[in-house]
């Protein structure tokens, strides 16, 4: 809410919250969160009164969720790491929430973490999070003196068991069932190897018919604005949604982007009508399309790029150069 010049502002925090009104003012340059409340008007007075009868803030009494809300307004990344960071703190953070930040140690940080129950990649959102906020009181100048986050142990990068390939028998029932409503497009991640939010974002001027290729990828450096070649056994498929369609290669009835929550629902449903052997999620189509892509002998290094994988071996990562032609040929070894 637009307050005079030197008066102060309230606005409101993002996600769901039981006091979402802030009420802030700047001091030295930087914007204090005063307190917050559950409706505007609790917020405006309480920001009037403070402006009338300024007062010392007494930042050994800034609790770690004052700062959190503080500091995530400032936070410039995108939609999904805010909503990821909001999770660590708001979920799995809880035991510090009230405590004063200037009072907190690696060992708080370091218990969160054990006591997560969470995966390596849960836990250091958590480290992030946490090494933000002190980088963050630094910076305030509240009395922090050392990032205690840096410190933290998130312990072994396990590896992951929760996806699978289709089997043999799976794989032919969804290829043989591909005229049905959202089988098509389980196809289409099945012989791209995409990411369940990639192919959801691809806009019909990234899809190249004629050169058998679209254009797309998200969340690394080597995944976006990448080759998907268009295996032969997907064209009619994406032929048939690219001229159906207005803007993206798939769109719900409403002509609008597919949610991924959309998305994930249909997915089971067209899976439920088949009767597979087993069940399966959205991301394993992707983990069927590199174990089928091994097995009928396609190049590695062409298997990486089309699914956006990171190139660790250097000289493969600076000095080669594949064509997109060489990708679309590779593809064609899947069967």
């Amino acid at each position: 809410m637009k307050r005079a010049n030197g008066m102060g502002s309230v606005y409101k925090l993002s996600g769901k919250r039981r006091k979402p009104y802030a009420a802030s003012v700047t001091i030295n340059g930087k914007r204090v969160v005063l307190a917050t409340f559950p409706k505007p008007k609790l917020a405006i007075e309480y920001l009037s009164n403070y402006i009338c009868n300024p007062y010392d803030i007494d930042y050994s009494k800034y609790t770690t969720l004052q700062l959190f809300e503080e500091w995530f307004p400032t936070y410039n990344k995108s939609d999904s790491s805010k909503n990821n960071y909001k999770n660590a703190f708001y979920q799995h953070s809880k035991p510090v929430h009230n405590k004063a930040f200037i009072e907190l140690r690696k060992k708080d940080i370091q218990y969160l973490v054990d006591n997560s129950n969470l995966k390596y990649t849960g836990r250091s959102y958590i480290k992030i999070v946490f090494s933000a906020l002190f980088e963050y009181a630094k910076e305030k100048e509240l009395g922090v003196k050392e990032n205690y986050a840096r410190g933290v142990k998130l312990g072994d990068k396990n590896i992951s068991v929760m996806h699978k390939s289709l089997t043999d028998k799976d794989f032919e029932t969804v290829c043989n069932n591909s005229d049905k409503e959202f089988v098509d497009i389980i196809m289409v991640y099945l012989y791209t190897g995409a990411r369940p939010s990639e192919l959801l974002k691809i806009t019909k001027k990234n899809v190249f018919l004629e050169e058998d290729y679209m254009v797309g990828g998200i969340k690394t450096k080597a995944s976006k604005d990448r080759i998907m070649p268009i295996h032969p056994k997907i064209k009619k498929i994406i032929e048939k949604h690219y001229h159906k369609n207005s803007i993206y290669l798939f769109e719900n009835i409403k002509g609008e982007q597919i949610t991924y929550k959309t998305f994930v629902k249909k997915f089971k449903e067209a899976l439920n009508t088949l009767n597979l052997e087993e069940e399966y999620k959205p991301h394993d189509t992707r983990h069927t399309f590199s174990t089928r892509a091994k097995l009928s002998g396609m190049d590695d290094l062409c298997r990486k790029l089309i699914m956006g994988h990171a190139i660790n071996d250097l000289t493969d990562n600076i000095y080669t150069h594949i064509p997109k032609e060489k990708l679309i040929e590779e593809v064609k070894k899947l069967k």
